[in-house]
């Protein structure tokens, strides 16, 4: 499969309005230093992120609520916006 395309074989050209909303309001949220010596508050936004273990990855909507969190604890994370690519990757996980 080629690099613009998604899974279904469609160039992101030929993706509806709605369609390139969808991949652009998600964000990949990586876990990168451990927990161990952070304060409690860091912890649970973390811990409400959905991650545990170094290196787990979840899927987020991009919306404040979110961003907050991340904004919070992001000198533990690792953020990126969704591309097609790594929209691929989720769905094959």
């Amino acid at each position: 499969m080629d690099r613009g395309t998604s899974l279904d074989g469609r160039k992101i050209e030929e993706f509806t309005t709605r369609e390139r909303e969808e991949v652009a309001e998600k964000l990949k949220v990586t876990l990168k230093k451990s927990l161990i010596g952070r304060i409690p508050k860091h912890r649970r936004t973390v811990k409400a992120l959905g991650l545990r273990k170094i290196n787990q990855v979840v899927w987020h909507d991009d919306n404040p609520v979110i961003r907050g969190m991340i904004k919070e604890v992001e000198y533990l994370l690792e953020v990126e916006r969704a591309s097609l690519n790594i929209e691929k990757e989720k769905r094959n996980e």
